[in-house]
């Protein structure tokens, strides 16, 4: 059978497959669903992060930023290329268990100055924060086309940093009573939010 399997059969069959591939990927770019959810996740030290890379991309978050916050304990620094490969591969093998068509996107690590040069890409920002007053359903809007949820890591952030991110148009907002360890704010977080949002269209 091989040798009557002419290289033209196989070339044709090659294009079936990334045609199809193809297909499937654009489908998926048009029907994508709204709000689009991206995590500013704080670095942890440990395999914490690694975690929160793994619920983030299981729970169905679009992108996901990982921020050097000034209480960070790890630092990625000159390992930053080797770290972030590490945390797309997570994404990636966490997106094939969970079923995934698209791959989470997953940026460069940024400190806050830099953060919240991006904030005027989403419609609304929310800062976990759980010394915060108000709720984060209070904070959920139905008719938005975006959202980035902040999550800090282990010990809170910083006044300044809180202040910063105000001050470029972010709100403040809290889980619950408890506090939660930053592995799991983010997944639960988004689940939170895509419960009010695009789960129930």
């Amino acid at each position: 059978w091989c040798q009557n399997f002419s290289s033209a059969d196989m070339l044709d069959s090659l294009f079936d497959i990334k045609h199809h591939v193809l297909k499937r990927w654009l489908y998926q770019q048009q029907n994508q669903k709204k709000p689009i959810i991206a995590v500013a996740q704080a670095l942890a030290k440990g395999d914490r992060s690694d975690l929160s890379v793994e619920l983030l991309t299981e729970v169905g978050v679009d992108e996901i930023i990982p921020w050097q916050a000034n209480r960070s304990v790890s630092k990625w620094d000159e390992k930053e290329d080797k770290a972030l490969e590490k945390w797309i591969q997570i994404s990636r093998e966490s997106s094939k268990q969970s079923r995934r068509g698209i791959f989470p996107k997953m940026t460069n690590v940024l400190k806050s100055p830099n953060l919240v040069n991006i904030f005027n890409k989403f419609s609304k920002v929310i800062v976990l924060d759980p010394d915060s007053s108000k709720k984060i359903i209070d904070q959920i809007e139905n008719n938005l086309e975006s959202y980035l949820l902040v999550i800090g890591p282990e010990g809170g952030i910083e006044k300044e940093e809180l202040d910063l991110f105000k001050k470029y148009h972010a709100v403040d907002a809290r889980l619950g009573d408890s506090i939660l360890r930053t592995s799991s704010a983010g997944a639960i977080g988004a689940s939170i939010l895509m419960s009010l949002t695009r789960w129930v269209k």
